[in-house]
């Protein structure tokens, strides 16, 4: 990780026009990065940073080549036929394992999640890997009207008209089912984050 904030604000120096100075610090950090990954042979990325906005440059491995190692079968996915958990619990074997590789090898490192058949222990500081979703918690009233008078109606009718239109594809045949199966959970779980009727979900 390197600090180039005095580079890239360096290319746009004395030029007065901000259009200019813009295109003139994107060129900039177009350079860094291409620099970085040759240097590196890595990816790189540069962007802002806190505090005091500094500019950083960010090189990082990609790894291409991975390789699924377990999957449930779906009926363990799907037990209960609820799409996910905005209604109840969902109590289900919905899981899967990956394995990371490299030069055709199983990627070796150092620094990992690691399981613990054991659990944690009363008092112990427990960090969970995930994607939470949003709470809206610190959301003013004013917001919340405006989500449920403005926002959600539009996107219900575009969720419903969608799941009918790939449930009609998925009608045509088992193949058809297999191709748009995990498009339309995903956008029944979607709906389901709305209030109101949902016709669609089910």
């Amino acid at each position: 990780m390197a600090d180039v904030t005095a580079r890239v604000q360096g290319a746009a120096k004395g030029i007065a026009d901000e259009a200019k100075a813009l295109k003139a610090r994107e060129a900039e950090i177009a350079a860094i990065e291409d620099e970085s990954t040759k240097k590196t042979g890595w990816r790189s990325d540069v962007g802002f940073a806190l505090p005091r906005r500094r500019i950083l440059a960010l090189p990082y491995e990609k790894y291409t080549d991975v390789r699924i190692v377990f999957a449930t079968e779906q009926q363990a996915a799907f037990f209960g036929g609820d799409p996910d958990n905005f209604t109840y619990p969902r109590y289900d074997l919905d899981m899967a394992i990956f394995r990371v590789y490299k030069d055709g090898k199983p990627l070796h490192t150092d620094n990992y999640l690691k399981w613990s058949a054991k659990g944690a222990a009363p008092g112990e500081l427990v960090f969970v890997s995930g994607n939470p979703g949003a709470t809206s918690r610190d959301d003013t009233m004013a917001q919340l009207l405006v989500e449920r008078d403005v926002r959600d109606p539009p996107s219900q009718s575009t969720f419903n008209a969608a799941i009918a239109s790939a449930q009609a594809f998925a009608a045509q045949g088992p193949e058809q089912a297999r191709l748009v199966g995990s498009t339309i959970f995903f956008m029944q779980n979607g709906l389901k984050g709305l209030p109101g009727p949902r016709p669609g979900a089910g």
